[in-house]
């Protein structure tokens, strides 16, 4: 999944993009090893809530007025 979303080995396993190969062999660890699959899906739900759209939209407001008030440097030409 989205390394923004996926703590890698906590609440699941990021694969490269475009690797199916690799993406098959996770499912296929997984699905070998519930105990595991059970582990994620609890740490991926401990996860979700910071991934609210509310909050997603406050931060990212947050960020965007913070750059706009931040003093910018002026490029000057030579």
């Amino acid at each position: 999944g989205p390394r923004e979303v996926v703590e890698h080995g906590v609440s699941g396993w990021v694969v490269p993009p475009d690797d199916a190969a690799a993406f098959g062999a996770a499912m296929d660890w997984l699905l070998e090893r519930p105990e595991l699959t059970e582990r994620f899906k609890a740490n991926g739900r401990l996860r979700a809530p910071n991934f609210d759209i509310g909050k997603m939209i406050d931060a990212y407001t947050g960020l965007f007025l913070e750059q706009a008030a931040a003093p910018r440097a002026l490029a000057l030409e030579a």
